[in-house]
Formats: structure tokens, C-alpha cells, sequence
């Protein structure tokens, strides 16, 4: 039986997180992307380059990962990806989310939250990480590439969302 893109992106992310068998996840990310160049698939790949110590190509599947992420939430999520650019903004992650007082439609007035909204506003926060999981993936690369002032530019877009600690971004 042939596996989905989903399967083998997810194949090939599990063994660069444990830094096993990476030539066989290389093989998995590119039958998955031979399917779907959606933005996890293209983080994956990066990811799993920069496992196997390719920084510079691996640099060029972040860059198209983070590109792709902000245009999927700029045309999926307008009012996040406004939260996600605005520098003045309180941290999206913080205690009490940005995202309950923050993430109401244009002309909408505020109210309770409702279960619904609360559905919504979780995956509004679950697209932001996932974001915040991408860039972090090209903050490594940049790193490794001894790029530390782009490094740090993505380390600051991240903290910016109230993200201090990484260890939950993978």
C-alpha cells in the first residue's frame, strides 16, 4: 500500500528528530513532495538536509517553508497574519493570548468566547506555533551556516509572540 504525502512527511520528521536513518527520510520528504509542496513538507525536507549537514540547500527549502507559511495564514488568516507582522502587538503566546482580545473580525464587536470561537482561536494559535516551529528550523540552518545576525532576526519574530521557550517547538 502506498503512503500519503501527510505519511511520509511525518516518516521522514520523525527520524530527523532522532537523527536516524536521515537517507531513507530524505528518500520519504522527496516522494511526499513529488505528491504536495505544501509549506510542512518543504520545512521537513530543509530540516532533514540540515540534519544530514547540508546547511546551504537546506537554507533554500526554509526560506521557501517560511515563504509558503506566511502566504498560506496571509490568505487563510488575514487577522492573524496582521497579529503575526505587527512588531507593536502584545506576544500571541503570552499569558490571557493576544488571541482572545485581538483575533475578532473586522466590525465585529467583542463578546464572551464561545465554544466555537475558542475552536477557532486554538487553531489560530496552533498555525502561529507551527509558524514559530518553521522559523526556528531556519534559525538552526542560519546557525549552522554562521549567519548569527539572520538567526537572531528570526529569534526576535518568535519571542515576539510571547515564545521564550523552545523546547515545545518541534
Amino acid at each position: 500500500k502506498k503512503r500519503t504525502a501527510e505519511q511520509n512527511n511525518l516518516l521522514a520528521y520523525c527520524r530527523s528528530l532522532s537523527m536516524t536513518d536521515l537517507k531513507q527520510a530524505l528518500v520519504e520528504i522527496d516522494l511526499a513532495l513529488k505528491k504536495d509542496k505544501n509549506p510542512a513538507l518543504l520545512d521537513t525536507k530543509g530540516w532533514v538536509l540540515y540534519q544530514s549537514g547540508k546547511y546551504e540547500e537546506a537554507l533554500s527549502y526554509a526560506n521557501q517553508a517560511v515563504s509558503g507559511f506566511s502566504d498560506e495564514i496571509k490568505s487563510n488568516a488575514p487577522e492573524l497574519f496582521k497579529l503575526l507582522t505587527d512588531t507593536r502587538a502584545p506576544a500571541l503566546f503570552a499569558p490571557k493570548s493576544k488571541i482572545e482580545s485581538t483575533l475578532v473580525t473586522e466590525g465585529q464587536e467583542s463578546r464572551s468566547p464561545t465554544k466555537s470561537s475558542n475552536t477557532i482561536q486554538a487553531a489560530l494559535a496552533e498555525m502561529a506555533k507551527n509558524f514559530a516551529v518553521v522559523r526556528l528550523h531556519r534559525v538552526r540552518i542560519l546557525e549552522g551556516l554562521g549567519r548569527n545576525e539572520e538567526a537572531k532576526q528570526d529569534l526576535d519574530w518568535i519571542r515576539s509572540l510571547g515564545i521564550e521557550d523552545f523546547s515545545d517547538l518541534y
